[in-house]
């Protein structure tokens, strides 16, 4: 399963994102918090796969530790993500 937020919602996101700092963007951000939700869905909102596998591969995708906690912080800022 995964979550495709609606336009607003990804806006809010964004909003929070840039407030911390970040760098992307707006098709950017759009582009990597969708792949985002792709990878780490399921292991932080299901619960349905280990969260270890799903960050790496999020902060692969990103190639940055620091950039992928961005995106991880803005959306849990806006919707509990754990």
């Amino acid at each position: 399963m995964t979550y495709t937020p609606s336009f607003d919602k990804k806006m809010e996101y964004y909003r929070s994102y840039q407030s911390l700092g970040g760098t992307a963007g707006r098709v950017t951000f759009f582009k990597n918090l969708q792949k985002f939700f792709d990878l780490t869905f399921d292991a932080y909102v299901g619960g349905d796969a280990p969260r270890q596998p799903a960050w790496a591969a999020w902060v692969t995708h990103i190639g940055d530790n620091m950039e992928a906690r961005a995106y991880f912080v803005a959306v849990d800022r806006i919707d509990a993500y754990t």
